[in-house]
């Protein structure tokens, strides 16, 4: 059975969740290997307990996806790329996200707050029926009635660094993670299992 929000925890999940965190934009702002959605993915990927999937190959989704989701126990990845970028079979990741429904995490970048980067990947995993998990702003100042007004499912703000020990807001992050994930609705989730299970008994 699978566990209530309130009693996520990281060890209850660890062969649940898998998770591939996506960023929004210009190709030389995710790309690189200290670019916003690598840094973000890794930290909490250390902060859930969870080994760190790098993508291989991201012209071809389908295939890394099924070797994602083939993988023993739970795990976190990041997509280097925008995942509305059209690749070469004239197919995106955003759509393949959806045809797997796999659960997407959406980093921010602070300066792109200003921009409809954050409205418009929204609008565009929704379209193709990702599970969302919801968006992470990277770095910059916390403005929550801003968020507010968006109208988007905005989780926090990881910063770029912890000013000090024991102030990573990547653990606080991690747990809402948590609690989201125990939220969606997965046709391969524990609970869509026994639901199946039971449908055909009298």
């Amino acid at each position: 059975m699978q566990p209530s929000p309130g009693q996520a925890t990281p060890a209850a999940f660890s062969a649940l969740m898998g998770i591939v965190v996506v960023g929004s934009g210009s190709e030389a702002s995710f790309r690189s290997a200290d670019g916003p959605t690598e840094l973000a993915a890794r930290r909490l990927a250390r902060t859930l307990s969870l080994p760190y999937r790098p993508i291989a190959d991201p012209s071809d989704p389908h295939r890394q996806l099924r070797h994602l989701q083939s993988t023993p126990g739970g795990w976190l990845s990041s997509l280097p790329l925008d995942p509305g970028q059209t690749l070469a079979d004239g197919s995106t990741w955003a759509e393949a996200l959806g045809a797997w429904c796999q659960p997407a995490l959406v980093i921010i970048g602070a300066p792109q707050l200003s921009s409809g980067a954050a409205a418009s990947t929204t609008a565009l995993l929704r379209q193709w029926h990702v599970p969302l998990l919801g968006l992470l702003q990277w770095g910059g100042s916390w403005k929550a009635e801003n968020r507010r007004r968006d109208g988007l499912p905005w989780l926090g703000r990881l910063e770029e660094a912890p000013a000090a020990e024991g102030s990573d807001s990547a653990s606080e992050l991690a747990e809402l993670l948590l609690r989201c994930w125990a939220l969606l609705d997965l046709p391969w989730s524990p609970s869509a299992g026994e639901q199946q299970g039971t449908d055909g008994q009298d």
